[in-house]
């Protein structure tokens, strides 16, 4: 386990230094809307523009032809009459945090530009979460198990296995991810703890990942179950030695590479460093719409983790218990 450990601070501190440090800044787009302001006071032809920033989205109409938002103790409501607006619109609900222009005339108040408020992140402010929130993780999974962590990985057989590996590694990379963007939302607001999304082609990879383990088990306690009514005294007899990690990964009982092994988890390891990469760019610059996703994988690694799934649960299948 602490071989795992060691990989993923090390994965979290190379994408560090690859990335330039950023320095958190006023939006560009509140700059222009501020020397719209005050160029409109100097023309008294020019509607006046005022500013409202750090305001909550408290309803959309549903032709989006009107927008209300609140701060502190005071709302607005304005009206929405280009085809633009009301099509980024769409893209906002209920309780979004919005930077916004309006002008106001005779009409009344209508609404000239809308922005979702942003938060940007330092590299060092990213790491630093990254690795608290994982050690936090690997520290509250011992006080709860009171035990080694490796043992999560390690089979009946006590060799480590393999299903139970990449089980283990993308939920923890999961959660990692999931807490780490409830702090970094949490810093605004407290009331942006939640609403974090999983997009559909994690949660299919996820899942994946969970049957795999499942199918595995299954397959391993049948084939068992077999052997014993044939009279196989002990068909999958323990290792002489002890648990070798990583060397467990990639071969079979008699210590052999075995390929299906070898290429389930180089998959599922290019998985995982591409999702922290993912993650890490994520975290630079965060939306505070109420409710968000987290980044997906592309469907190259959805198919090619599948595929490496696939090969190792039909090895299972067809080889002998103790192979």
């Amino acid at each position: 386990m602490r071989y795992l450990i060691l990989f993923i601070l090390a994965i979290v501190f190379f994408v560090g230094t690859q990335v330039k440090a950023q320095k958190d800044s006023i939006s560009t787009s509140l700059r222009n809307n501020e020397s719209l302001a005050n160029d409109s006071s100097t023309n008294q032809n020019t509607p006046k523009i005022d500013i409202i920033g750090n305001a909550l989205v408290k309803s959309i109409s549903e032709d989006a032809s009107l927008i209300q938002v609140e701060r502190n103790d005071s709302a607005w409501t304005l009206a929405v009459k280009t085809s633009d607006l009301k099509t980024s619109l769409k893209s906002f609900a209920k309780n979004d945090k919005v930077d916004i222009t309006f002008s106001q005339s005779k009409g009344g108040k209508e609404l000239k530009t809308i922005l979702v408020k942003t938060q940007q992140n330092s590299v060092s402010t990213r790491i630093w979460t990254l690795i608290g929130v994982a050690l936090g993780l690997l520290f509250f999974s011992w006080l709860l198990i009171r035990q080694s962590l490796s043992k999560l990985i390690l089979g009946l057989d006590n060799r480590y296995s393999n299903s139970k590996f990449q089980i283990v590694i993308w939920f923890f990379l999961l959660i990692v991810a999931y807490i780490a963007t409830n702090i970094l939302r949490s810093r605004v607001s407290i009331d942006f703890i939640g609403g974090v999304n999983i997009p559909s082609n994690l949660l299919m990879l996820s899942g994946l990942s969970a049957l795999t383990f499942a199918t595995a088990k299954g397959i391993t306690e049948s084939k068992v179950e077999e052997a014993k009514k044939e009279g196989v005294v002990d068909p999958k007899p323990l290792p002489t030695t002890g648990p070798k990690f990583p060397s467990d990964l990639f071969t079979d009982d008699a210590g052999n590479i075995d390929m299906a092994d070898f290429q389930m988890i180089i998959i599922t390891l290019l998985a995982v460093v591409t999702y922290i990469v993912q993650v890490f760019g994520f975290l630079a610059s965060i939306e505070f719409h109420k409710n968000i996703t987290l980044p997906d994988v592309d469907t190259t690694i959805l198919a090619t983790f599948g595929l490496g799934q696939g090969a190792y649960l039909a090895k299972k299948f067809v080889s002998k218990v103790g192979s």
